[in-house]
């Protein structure tokens, strides 16, 4: 699979790294083709990549689902575009919240904000909070060009 990163995807990958913690261990579920897992070390982060997708062969090859490691292995736990993706958000989330000892970190587009034909799940503030009970939610840069934002972020303490 081939990857083209916009303007918008290398303003919103600066503002995740700005939000990420420094040290530590970090599980990025659903790499893709590593534009943010690449990244991770510059804080001082030891990475784990998983994707399932062709083109992703440098990271693990495997779903959350089938990935098998002990609980609170990782430190953090982070999944950058994915939820929209996936048939089963909730399994998806408690999977990494059972592999985080101390944080899951996870970006979705706002609502139908930003549209892709594989997006299956659309949120609102609500859901997310729903999904993750706890959690803070915010909003990531960049924003549309009339100040709507695209993106939440979200963080659940372990």
């Amino acid at each position: 699979m081939t990857f083209v990163h916009d303007e918008y995807d290398h303003q919103r990958r600066e503002s995740i790294m700005n939000r990420l913690p420094f040290g530590g261990t970090i599980l990025d579920v659903g790499c893709g083709d590593g534009f943010i897992t690449d990244v991770m070390p510059t804080r001082s982060l030891r990475v784990t990549g998983i994707d399932p997708e062709p083109g992703s062969d440098r990271f693990v090859r495997t779903t959350l689902e089938d990935y098998t490691a002990p609980a609170k292995s990782f430190d953090y736990v982070s999944a950058f575009e994915v939820l929209e993706h996936v048939p089963n958000p909730a399994e998806i989330v408690a999977k990494m919240s059972l592999l985080a000892a101390k944080a899951v970190y996870v970006s979705v587009p706002v609502g139908r904000e930003v549209y892709h034909p594989t997006h299956r799940n659309f949120f609102k503030r609500a859901d997310l909070e729903r999904l993750m009970p706890g959690c803070k939610v915010s909003t990531l840069e960049p924003s549309r060009s009339d100040g709507r934002p695209m993106w939440y972020w979200v963080v659940w303490d372990a």
